[in-house]
């Protein structure tokens, strides 16, 4: 593979949302993601022993995700940020925006609904239940009003002629 041309196309794609979506690269990071988006703040162990998984998985699970900056490790004091037994694990802004942004362009939202991320006021918003927390809402968009760069129309310029 050329390597020149790779690079010409993965420039295209902000290495913010590269490093995300590769830090989700299995199905044990995704269930550990949602956990997370459910409950908002689990311990290490919480998460070891809801998935029954060996310290060394969890681990290496969470670290990914840290990594990609979807969750965020916390602790009390800086003397507890290297003890798993002192410290927990929360979602980032991040990794709640993703959840948001992928739900919206999910799930069918009402015709003629302005869009989730505008600045219109949240009463004009369409009010739509999300799977992870049924007692919560999630504000849903519509195609319609959604920006032309998730309709596809501002996508970025690629290239004409490979090589060149």
């Amino acid at each position: 593979m050329d390597q020149e041309v790779v690079d010409t196309y993965l420039d295209k794609i902000p290495v913010q949302i590269r490093e995300l979506v590769q830090n989700l690269d299995t199905n044990e990071k995704w269930a550990v993601y949602a956990a997370l988006l459910q409950n908002e703040r689990m311990s290490f162990s919480e998460l070891r022993d809801l998935f029954d998984m060996n310290p060394s998985q969890i681990d290496r699970i969470l670290k990914s995700l840290v990594a990609g900056g979807i969750i965020y490790k916390r602790a009390k004091s800086l003397k507890d940020a290297d003890d798993n037994a002192r410290s927990y694990y929360e979602l980032s802004m991040l990794g709640q925006n993703f959840y948001n942004a992928m739900f919206d362009l999910v799930i069918p939202p009402k015709r003629n609904a302005p869009p989730a991320y505008s600045m219109r006021l949240p009463e004009h918003r369409q009010v739509v239940t999300s799977p992870m927390n049924p007692a919560s809402h999630v504000l849903g968009g519509s195609q319609h009003g959604r920006s032309s760069a998730i309709r596809g129309a501002a996508k970025p310029r690629l290239p004409t002629a490979v090589g060149a």
